[in-house]
C-alpha cells in the first residue's frame, strides 16, 4: 500500500581545510554514515503494524471481550453501563477515549460503537453516545485499546527493485519510526508517512536467505481510506478539571493532520566505525491541526474557556455496523495556536487550530487507539 519509499545511507563528509598556495580544495573525508528514509502510503486499517507499533514505542496493547454472563444494565439518565452479578469487574481493563464494539444487545440502539467517557469503577463506564434504558445478559462487549510507552522498538527489512537489469535489494537493520503523520485533506486520499532512523544500510543483489530473525509483513487486503467518506465521529470536546468532558463543540472541518514525534536520535562513539552504535528518543510529541470554517464566535470562545479539549475521531473503510474500524483518542490536548486565515475574494473564512496532546493524569496516557476488524 506504499505510494513512495526512500533510503539513502546518508554520508557524512567532512573538508580538510589545509591553507595551501595553490587555492584549490584538499578533498573531504568520510566520517558517518547516517542512514534515514521514509515511507509513504495510503492509510489502510489494519497496514502497517510494525511500523505503527514502533511509532507508539511499544504501548500497552490490549484486545478481548467483556462476557455479560449475568447482567448489564444500559442507562439514559447518564449514558451508563454497569455489570451485575458475575459479570463485575470486566471494565477495570477500560480507559477514557477508548471505543468498544457492543453487540448482541437486546436494544438496537445499544449496539454498535461506544466512545468511553468515564469509568467510573470496574462495573460503570459512560459513553458519549445516548443510550436506551434496558437490562441485558446476552449483549457481548468487545474492546481494543493501544497506548504509546517507552520502549524502542526496532525493525529490518528489505527494499527490492526489480525491474532493474540486475535486482538490488536494500538491507536494512536497526530501523526505528522517528514520526508518524497522516493528512486528511478536502476531498483527497487520507495519506500518511512514516519517517525511520536506521543503524545501517548495505546493498545487495539478493533477498537475504535466513530470515529466520524476522518475519515478512503482508500488505492489509483493506481498502484505502478517503476524507470524504471514511472519516466519522470527529468531535472536539472541553475538558474539564475534574477529567469529565463538556459538549462537542459545534464545528465543521476542511482537513485534519496528525503527527506524532519520537524525537529520535543518533548515538554516536569514536573509534566504532561509520555506523552509529545506538539510537535514543525522548518524549513523545503529539501534534494536531485542524482547518475549521469560520461560523461563530463559539469555537473560539470554547476553545479559550476551556484551555484543554479532548478530541476523538473515528477511520473506517466500510459502515461503522460492517466495516474495519480505527478510532483514535487524545484526552487531553492544550492549544498551541488558534489563528485567522487570510481571506480573499470569494474565499471561505477559516480558521487553524494547532493543539498539542499531552499525558492525562488519570488516564495515563495521550493517545488511545482502538482498532476493531469486521468478522
Amino acid at each position: 500500500r506504499h505510494t513512495a519509499a526512500l533510503f539513502n545511507p546518508g554520508i557524512q563528509t567532512v573538508a580538510n581545510d589545509e591553507i595551501t598556495g595553490y587555492a584549490q580544495g584538499a578533498g573531504t573525508k568520510l566520517v558517518a554514515l547516517d542512514s534515514a528514509g521514509g515511507v509513504t502510503h495510503n492509510v489502510v486499517i489494519g497496514a502497517h503494524p510494525l511500523f505503527q507499533q514502533s511509532a507508539m514505542r511499544a504501548g500497552a496493547t490490549a484486545s478481548g471481550t467483556i462476557s455479560v454472563t449475568a447482567e448489564a444494565d444500559f442507562a439514559s439518565s447518564d449514558n451508563s453501563i454497569t455489570l451485575t452479578g458475575t459479570s463485575t469487574g470486566g471494565f477495570s481493563v477500560l480507559k477514557v477515549g477508548a471505543t468498544i464494539k457492543v453487540s448482541g444487545a437486546a436494544d438496537a440502539g445499544n449496539n454498535g460503537f461506544l466512545t468511553v467517557a468515564s469509568v467510573e469503577s470496574a462495573d460503570k463506564i459512560t459513553v458519549f453516545q445516548d443510550l436506551t434504558d434496558a437490562t441485558d445478559d446476552d449483549a457481548e462487549i468487545e474492546y481494543s485499546i493501544q497506548t504509546t510507552g517507552s520502549t524502542l522498538i526496532s525493525m529490518a527489512a528489505e527494499h527490492a527493485y526489480t525491474n532493474l537489469s540486475s535486482d538490488l535489494v536494500k538491507l536494512i537493520n536497526g530501523m526505528v519510526v522517528k514520526t508518524w503523520t497522516f493528512s486528511a485533506p478536502l476531498r483527497g486520499l487520507v495519506t500518511g508517512k512514516f519517517d525511520t532512523i536506521n543503524i545501517s544500510q548495505a546493498e545487495s543483489a539478493a533477498s537475504l536467505e535466513d530470515q529466520s530473525d524476522y518475519g515478512a509483513a503482508t500488505a492489509a487486503a483493506n481498502d484505502i481510506l478517503n476524507s470524504t467518506s471514511n472519516l466519522q465521529f470527529m468531535a472536539l470536546r472541553p475538558r474539564n478539571d475534574d477529567g469529565t468532558y463538556g459538549a462537542a463543540i459545534s464545528q465543521t472541518f476542511s482537513n485534519i493532520d496528525f503527527s506524532l514525534d519520537n524525537a529520535s536520535k543518533y548515538t554516536d562513539a569514536i573509534a566504532e566505525g561509520l555506523y552509529p552504535i545506538g539510537i535514543t528518543q525522548g518524549d513523545v510529541d503529539i501534534t494536531i491541526t485542524l482547518k475549521a470554517y469560520y461560523r461563530s464566535k463559539d469555537m473560539f470562545e470554547q476553545a479559550i474557556a476551556s484551555g484543554k479539549l479532548g478530541l476523538f475521531f473515528a477511520m473506517t473503510d466500510g459502515t461503522v455496523a460492517d466495516g474495519n474500524c480505527k478510532f483514535f483518542a487524545m484526552p487531553v490536548m492544550d492549544i498551541e495556536n488558534y489563528q485567522y486565515d487570510e481571506t480573499k475574494k470569494g474565499e471561505d473564512g477559516m480558521a487553524t487550530l494547532t493543539l498539542k496532546s499531552r499525558r492525562d493524569t488519570l488516564t495515563g496516557e495521550s493517545l488511545i487507539i482502538s482498532e476493531h476488524l469486521a468478522s
